[in-house]
């Protein structure tokens, strides 16, 4: 981290090819240094010293938020390769969840009506997605569908108070693992779960490897696939792409 003035420039060379060639350098200002660290979740030492085969291998856990934060980054590079974009977003797949278990998902209770609706984003304050998610929040058919918003984040505001009053269940989940997160989404009898972070910072993506839910959807926080197989369709439109 070089500092200019009150700013930092935060340089990372992420994940580089089977001939070590970097594929992109990020610069983002932060302010102060510590906010960079924290925003992937390492310490400063594993940050400065994460290597391409660190990756690969998934060596860390800290390494699956090191990963989304590359593949966020890779959005942002000079080359225009969709197809190398997609194998990266492939290997978050490869390395960081085809090994984990998945979740018993049955098919809806008998007799329940109402579709179990859940949203999982660490955004649910005054941010771009919680101004597109309360619309459908606030209008959805509560006949047909119940809601549950599982916030992954310590933050909260005014947007976040309305957001709660729309859903029907509302959990607070930022201090929970992965498989704890999901397991509460299966307990919790969710028909269809909608990721709305992709890799995006504080994602929670990585819990549909899990398959807590029989459909799965990920839609409006990041413009690409997960990479994950175990999302079973992306949300968009022709303005989005």
């Amino acid at each position: 981290v070089k500092s200019y003035g009150k700013g930092s420039v935060q340089i990372w060379q992420p994940l580089s090819n089977n001939q070590g060639a970097a594929r992109v350098t990020i610069a983002k200002w932060l302010t102060p240094k510590e906010r960079a660290i924290d925003h992937v979740g390492l310490t400063p030492d594993v940050y400065v010293t994460m290597t391409a085969d660190d990756l690969n291998a998934g060596r860390d856990p800290q390494l699956d938020a090191a990963r989304s934060h590359l593949l966020m980054a890779l959005h942002y590079g000079q080359e225009d390769d969709p197809v190398a974009l997609l194998e990266e977003h492939r290997n978050y797949q490869r390395v960081h969840a085809q090994q984990l278990p998945r979740q018993v998902t049955a098919l809806r209770r008998a007799g329940r009506e109402q579709l179990q609706v859940g949203f999982v984003s660490a955004d649910l304050r005054r941010h771009s997605v919680a101004y597109f998610l309360e619309p459908v929040l606030e209008r959805c058919d509560t006949q047909r569908f119940a809601t549950v918003c599982y916030a992954n984040s310590t933050h909260q505001d005014e947007v976040t108070q309305r957001l709660r009053a729309h859903a029907d269940l509302w959990r607070e989940v930022a201090g929970l693992t992965d498989a704890e997160l999901a397991a509460r989404i299966a307990e919790d009898d969710i028909d269809i779960l909608i990721d709305l972070g992709g890799h995006t910072s504080k994602n929670r993506c990585r819990i549909l490897a899990y398959k807590p839910a029989p459909l799965q959807i990920t839609y409006l926080g990041y413009p690409f696939t997960t990479g994950l197989t175990s999302c079973d369709y992306r949300l968009t439109d022709e303005m989005s792409d």
